[in-house]
């Protein structure tokens, strides 16, 4: 599916997510909301440690990541990562959940800084959906600010 394609279903599911939403409230959800911020944090230590390997795992084959104005896939996505490790501090902030069925979508600001420099601010949204009892990124945006 182009961005041009996905762009008003995205604009549904993010404007009905709140009707649907389901407060945090039993153990299984916590436990859901804690296992995806773990997964969120170690996919960014992947990008950090140019481990493609790790990353594979975590998107799903049909992944749309959104960079700016570029559109990539799962493949771009590994090949711009592979064997690049970089020396950066990643900090996910001011992270939420939306829950639409075997779906979550994580919105935050994430902050990267490198050798000590002031952090980099850019928002993100992830897309996990749950398949055969795995969950797996299906679409990525950043944005800088």
């Amino acid at each position: 599916m182009r961005v041009a394609q996905l762009a008003p279903v995205m604009a549904v599911a993010l404007a009905i997510t709140p009707v649907l939403q389901r407060p945090a409230e039993s153990p299984e959800d916590l436990l859901v909301r804690t296992f995806l911020t773990q997964r969120e944090r170690a996919a960014w230590q992947a990008v950090a440690d140019g481990d493609a390997e790790t990353l594979d795992a975590l998107l799903a084959d049909e992944l749309l990541y959104m960079w700016g104005w570029w559109d990539l896939d799962k493949e771009e996505v590994l090949e711009e990562v592979k064997g690049e490790a970089e020396d950066v501090v990643f900090e996910i902030r001011s992270l939420e959940y939306r829950e639409i069925g075997d779906t979550q979508i994580l919105t935050y600001e994430l902050r990267v800084s490198e050798d000590g420099a002031d952090a980099e601010r850019s928002m993100h949204t992830s897309v996990w959906m749950r398949r055969d009892g795995r969950w797996q990124v299906v679409f990525h945006q950043d944005v800088d600010w």
